[in-house]
């Protein structure tokens, strides 16, 4: 198990990797059901969903453009 700083001197811990590749949920703006689970993208919340993807709290990391490299931790019950 490893530890994740963040910006605001808070920690993560992280227990086990998951990797989903941009497009594998297919979750565009135009499905998107408004909801109260956050959905993350490369660049943070990109919107709001009525269900769910990701239980725990996880990290999300911007893999191509301006965002590429961008860190971002999900809140529990999001989509990223």
């Amino acid at each position: 198990m490893s530890t994740v700083e963040t910006h605001c001197n808070a920690s993560l811990r992280v227990n086990k990797t998951q990797i989903a590749a941009s497009g594998d949920y297919n979750l565009t703006q135009k499905n998107m059901i408004d909801g109260p689970y956050a959905v993350y993208g490369g660049n943070g919340i990109n919107g709001f969903h009525n269900e769910y993807f990701i239980k725990e709290p996880n990290i999300v990391i911007g893999r191509v453009g301006e965002y590429c490299g961008a860190v971002h931790i999900t809140k529990p019950k999001s989509d990223g």
